[in-house]
């Protein structure tokens, strides 16, 4: 009986500006490559992934090329967080203006198109209210909670959901006549076990 075997790349995105500043990330979407971690992805590109444009011609230097193989990549899947795609966009096109979508009906080697396809449950691990925040600060508010994660351990790594709820207040008495309606903000919040949370998705 033959066997077929697989082998797969586990690449991170490259640095963002909010890796250079000590802050925290998780899912959310608000950091962007910084100049260095545009060049460690191009670096990256000239070792590993050799693309052939659309006439046939070979990218990267002359010896690159005189070394370049097929790829091997049949499939890609990417995080839906700029930071991913955008490292992606700079592994696969270099110099291309196309985005990683669009590179599903071109051939890279000449050969099956590639398929590259975009999971949601490929984004970082929700931190939730540490999003955003430096890690100096996580330290001195929460170190049982920070010490928990860097350890791996699922059951003590807690981390607060604050939940921003507003509502109207409507007032029909003469002192509010000149302002009826009064907006309040109620803030709910809840603990989760982000290491538990990734672990499920990854189960999924």
């Amino acid at each position: 009986m033959a066997f077929s075997t697989h082998s797969f790349f586990i690449l991170r995105h490259g640095q963002t500006d909010a890796n250079a500043g000590g802050i925290l990330q998780g899912s959310s979407d608000f950091s962007r490559l910084t100049e260095q971690g545009r060049a460690q992805a191009a670096e990256l590109a000239t070792q590993r992934l050799f693309w052939k444009n659309q006439d046939g011609s070979s990218r990267g230097t002359q010896e690159q090329q005189q070394q370049q193989q097929p790829s091997p990549f049949q499939s890609i899947y990417v995080s839906p967080l700029t930071r991913a795609r955008e490292t992606l966009s700079i592994l696969l096109l270099q110099d291309d203006d196309r985005t990683p979508e669009a590179y599903q009906n071109d051939s890279p080697t000449g050969n099956e198109p590639i398929t590259c396809t975009v999971l949601d449950n490929l984004r970082e691990i929700d931190l939730y209210d540490w999003e955003g925040c430096h890690k100096d600060e996580l330290t001195t508010k929460f170190p049982e909670s920070y010490h928990a994660w860097k350890v791996g351990d699922p059951y003590n790594f807690v981390v607060p959901n604050s939940k921003h709820n507003n509502s109207i207040m409507d007032h029909d008495d003469d002192e509010h006549e000149n302002n009826n309606n009064e907006t309040t903000t109620t803030t709910i919040t809840d603990q989760r076990y982000p290491l538990l949370e990734l672990w499920e998705r990854a189960d999924q």
